[in-house]
């Protein structure tokens, strides 16, 4: 190290003590030491304030934009109280012949009435069969909801006129036909609309409500027709279904799904984008966070070997109607569902088929005291939907279907009792109560165990469901015609005591597999842990 030089004067400065020059740049330091995220964050110049501007007014959106009604229009009860109603006004199309078509029959010259009467309701079940599987597969692919419910309601307008005005009998199969392929419309597309727009903790409860339109459409049919057939002749049951059926049309076009919302209104639009805003910030959020805890050495970016194969998104699975079937079949809680629909469909098409000719042949009674006697069955019904709905929800479906199974066993041998009108009334009317319990716990079991599988919909469940009771209801009416024709003055009572030999093959499906618990697995783990305790050593303290 040299000293001081001299000035152009020679004479030497007075200068103090050399320092070494171990100046460095502040960022050059952190840069080497801190992670990159920071370093750029440090090095980063305050911007100066801008000055203070006016808020900009933003006009809120006016008051008229969007349809008319649309809050309530998408509201959970009004989607319910519509689907309610159109399953109810089907059920009356399918049930206000019930009570009449013998007795149709036998002024039109036809013998057999028994048989023919089954031969109109397996049409109806052979409607919905034929159906089932392209509206399924149709709509889950392109959901679309209130455009096929609407459809639906004028072929079946033009249904009522053709069996209405059709006086032979090969008409009538046709006018049934076509009711049964808009029921299967109403069962498919319409329960979908509730599950794929109400939240699922209070599905069971929106699903009881709406199924209380079943119990209306039972309850009201029968006396209605019968009553209307006694005093006004042939047409005006018919008619009557016209009118509901108008009624039902006005209703299906006041519905609005939710998910389309977002395209007619413009705070329902700014809700979405601000939730995904929300979702996306918090994405980026994780990430920077995790880019900020790697290594800078890490960060080198490193020269594939080959060109990367860019992964193409996942699409939606879809699988063919068959396949919905063999996956449901596959669980199962979805196979004791379906078994218990199919079996509850043999009960209730073997008794239509033969009720009216039985109680006329038994007491007498014309077709106005069949109605009255479906009307003191379905009259406790309309209770029981959203209760039966809460104890699935609270309790679980398990709850709701084996107990109801159980009750409705001792009713259906005392059917066949004949000295009493009145307690015939009586346990009709309690078999009615428990089976439209156990239809709805399948209906909420089902709709639990069709989001276990990919490639399932909620129009799925509904399909597969409706195409177990449609095809056992047509081989019901069937058998239950055949059988009361044929094994005659015992008709009825075959038809009761097979009734009760399906129900006790009823108990063991949902015993062991119905529910997220099922009662009978716990009654086994409860058995086989007091047996382990008692066989294990006791232990003697001395």
């Amino acid at each position: 190290m040299t000293g001081p030089t001299a000035g152009p004067d020679g004479v030497t400065p007075e200068v103090g003590p050399v320092v070494p020059d171990y100046t460095y740049n502040l960022e050059q330091t952190l840069s080497r030491t801190l992670s990159p995220t920071i370093s750029r964050a440090l090095s980063r110049q305050p911007k100066e304030p801008k000055p203070e501007q006016a808020p900009i007014a933003v006009a809120a959106p006016p008051a008229d934009k969007g349809p008319w009604g649309w809050r309530w229009r998408s509201a959970d009860w009004f989607i319910t109280a519509v689907v309610a109603w159109s399953i109810a006004s089907d059920n009356i199309s399918y049930a206000i012949i019930v009570p009449v078509i013998p007795f149709h029959l036998e002024k039109l010259g036809y013998d057999n009435l028994s048989s023919r009467t089954g031969y109109l309701l397996f049409a109806y079940s052979g409607g919905i069969l034929l159906a089932t599987f392209p509206v399924a597969y149709f709509f889950h692919r392109y959901r679309w909801r209130r455009g096929p419910l609407i459809v639906a309601v004028f072929i079946m307008e033009a249904s009522f006129i053709m069996f209405m005005l059709g006086n032979h009998y090969v008409a009538m199969i046709c006018g049934r036909i076509l009711q049964g392929m808009c029921s299967c419309v109403v069962w498919t597309v319409g329960m979908a609309l509730i599950t794929e727009n109400i939240d699922e903790k209070n599905l069971g409860k929106h699903i009881g409500i709406a199924l209380t339109g079943f119990t209306l459409g039972t309850t009201i049919g029968p006396p209605v027709g019968g009553a209307l057939y006694k005093r006004l002749g042939w047409n005006a049951p018919f008619i009557f279904c016209i009118v509901i059926n108008a009624v039902d049309l006005g209703v299906r076009l006041l519905v609005l799904e939710k998910r389309l919302m977002h395209n007619w209104h413009p705070t329902e639009k700014a809700r979405l984008e601000v939730i995904a805003a929300a979702e996306a910030a918090a994405e980026t959020q994780t990430t920077d966070t995790a880019v900020a805890a790697v290594p800078e050495q890490a960060l080198t970016p490193v020269t594939p070997s080959r060109p990367a194969t860019p992964v193409p998104p996942a699409e939606e699975k879809h699988l063919s109607p068959f396949g919905v079937i063999v996956a449901l079949l596959s669980i199962p809680r979805g196979m004791a569902a379906l078994g218990i629909a199919f079996i509850f469909g043999l009960m209730y098409g073997a008794m239509d088929a033969s009720l009216a000719l039985h109680v006329n042949d038994t007491w007498g009674k014309d077709s106005e005291t069949v109605g009255f006697m479906f009307l003191a069955r379905g009259a406790p019904e309309f209770f029981i939907g959203p209760v039966a709905g809460w104890v699935a929800d609270r309790f679980g479906p398990e709850w709701l279907i084996l107990p109801a199974i159980l009750i409705n066993l001792p009713w259906l041998p005392l059917l066949t009792l004949r000295k009493s009108i009145v307690g015939f009334f009586i346990v009709f009317a309690c078999t009615g109560f428990t089976e439209n319990a156990i239809n709805i716990g399948a209906s909420i079991e089902l709709a639990i165990v069709s989001k276990m599988r990919e490639g399932i919909g909620s129009i799925h469940q509904f399909a597969a469901l409706n195409l177990a009771f449609s095809v056992s209801l047509a081989v019901g009416s069937v058998i239950g015609g055949q059988i009361y024709d044929h094994v005659k003055p015992k008709g009825w009572d075959v038809i009761c005591w097979m009734s009760f030999g399906g129900s006790i093959l009823l108990v063991f499906p949902p015993l062991f597999w119905a529910g997220d618990r099922p009662i009978g697995r716990r009654w086994r783990r409860r058995h086989a842990e007091a047996e382990a305790e008692t066989a294990s050593p006791t232990v003697v303290e001395k």
